[in-house]
């Protein structure tokens, strides 16, 4: 299956360039504003997992009992529209926690700062060509349904992962603000669905499914489930991995949710696992507005000592085997188990 993924996903990536440069001749950018064409062909283009577009593609030709050679094109135009949402997303999401990295290389706003040599400059462009990208996205989206009377449902469903991956941000800020001690682990869960699952398994699930023309409620409903714990299970994973060296888990700014101040499922962890004055230097730490490497070496040796790392990864395990489960009475349950078995944070994971 890996060479069915890698054809995939360079048409995905092949999809992607064409969107783009549709997007430059449509609005003349290049002659506009090159910076504008620019930073978005750069930024989107960049190397990358694709997992959104992917699943996607896999959930549709598995309904329609399709091979990936025979599909529309406008089911690939469909897939990088998606990708284009995610790069909207990360280039907020990126300004929210100041991240310095991106895929491998500099996050948008802080690539942008050489203007002026200002950081808010920065970001402020950042936060444009978002908006622009996402909204170029949805224009684009209008024009692949292969069932024109399904757009407005489509549609319906992308907006509504946007709106939910808005409130998931609101509300991980609410939290990071908040005393650890009155934090409760549902609302982190809460969290990591709405910011999370939403948009990265759960709307491409159901866009497959409504493009292929499904319509059994009860179908539709675990397919939604499962997307849900899919991507708890994913983000308590990223969660584990982001504490691991960066040579291990490269193109990402290791650190950025202690220097943010996130409160993840590891930091409630090991705080309500520790002795008062451990909890005690726990919250001196997340409160600081600079961490420097010793305060992130603390949080890591309180993370050693009270276990949370094997925590996290029985909690990955506990929603990866609750996803597996209503997998397993969907339609598609073979097509998309093996490609979940593809992705390399499950692996060895799903219960046998």
């Amino acid at each position: 299956m890996f060479d069915k993924i890698n054809a995939q996903k360079a048409a995905v990536n092949e999809a992607l360039l064409l969107l783009i440069n549709d997007f430059d001749r449509e609005y003349s950018l290049s002659t506009n504003s090159p910076l504008i064409i620019k930073s978005i062909k750069e930024y989107c283009l960049r190397e990358a997992k694709r997992l959104r577009s992917l699943l996607f593609i896999n959930a549709y030709s598995a309904y329609c009992k399709a091979d990936n050679k025979v599909l529309d094109q406008n089911i690939y135009k469909a897939a990088a529209v998606l990708e284009l949402c995610q790069c909207f997303i990360l280039i907020h999401d990126d300004i929210i926690d100041e991240a310095k990295i991106r895929r491998g290389k500099e996050s948008l706003h802080n690539k942008l700062r050489s203007i002026k040599n200002s950081h808010e400059t920065g970001k402020s462009i950042a936060l444009v060509l978002g908006d622009i990208i996402y909204t170029y996205a949805i224009k684009s989206f209008l024009k692949t349904s292969p069932h024109p009377s399904t757009v407005l449902n489509v549609l319906e469903i992308l907006l509504g992962s946007a709106i939910y991956t808005g409130v998931g941000e609101v509300n991980e800020l609410l939290i990071a603000n908040s005393q650890l001690s009155g934090i409760d682990k549902s609302r982190i869960i809460e969290v990591m669905n709405l910011k999370t699952s939403e948009y990265s398994f759960t709307a491409p699930l159901l866009i497959a499914a409504d493009f292929a023309g499904v319509k059994d409620k009860l179908e539709l409903n675990t397919l939604r489930e499962a997307g849900k714990n899919l991507g708890i299970a994913f983000q308590i994973n990223d969660d584990i991995l982001n504490t691991l060296p960066c040579n291990i888990k490269p193109g990402k700014d290791q650190h950025a949710d202690i220097r943010a101040g996130k409160a993840t499922l590891l930091i409630w962890h090991t705080y309500n696992k520790s002795d008062q004055a451990r909890k005690k230097e726990i919250q001196e730490i997340m409160d600081k507005k600079e961490k420097t490497e010793d305060d992130i070496a603390r949080i890591y040796a309180s993370y050693k000592a009270t276990n949370t790392i094997e925590f996290a990864e029985k909690e990955k395990i506990k929603y990866l085997n609750q996803a597996m489960a209503g997998i397993n009475k969907l339609q598609i349950k073979k097509t998309l188990t093996e490609f979940i078995y593809q992705t390399s944070f499950y692996n060895n994971d799903i219960k046998k």
